[in-house]
């Protein structure tokens, strides 16, 4: 995906990013999304994929201080003075609007429809191969999902 932004601007009160994609597209962010988000290094542990920054230090009514963007990132500095730096593609994967989100459904959690009688055999695994070994658990989330 390779995403170009036209135009980025906090909007009501800076509690929300609107982004104006090139496409033709736009995009609404609410701070305090993306503050929960920001993936510097004093906020995410990448090695991890896992957020640092703890929830009861999140400010709900967090505004966007600042907010300057180029066609490939947004850059938001937060009224302590910390810093995030967002890319167009990450924004746009994660964009709210209705039609992305549901494109977003459908790909992660929405099997595809299939209808089964008595016919039907259940796929099963032992419990303990799911429980140690890497393969026979995602067989089992494969299933599951």
């Amino acid at each position: 995906m390779h995403c170009a932004i036209l135009k980025a601007e906090a909007v009501d009160g800076a509690h929300l990013m609107q982004i104006f994609w090139h496409d033709g597209a736009e995009s609404l962010y609410p701070a305090v999304w993306l503050r929960d988000n920001c993936q510097c290094s004093d906020c995410y542990l990448h090695s991890a994929k896992a957020r640092k920054l703890l929830l009861e230090a999140l400010d709900v009514n967090i505004r966007i201080d600042d907010l300057t963007f180029d066609r490939k990132k947004v850059y938001i500095t937060w009224p302590n003075d910390h810093y995030s730096e967002f890319e167009a593609n990450w924004l746009k994967k994660r964009c709210f609007s209705q039609q992305a989100r549901a494109r977003l459904q459908g790909e992660l959690f929405l099997p595809e429809c299939q209808y089964w009688g008595s016919e039907l055999q259940l796929p099963t695994l032992n419990f303990e191969d799911v429980l140690n070994d890497d393969d026979h658990a995602y067989k089992w989330l494969s299933s599951l999902k």
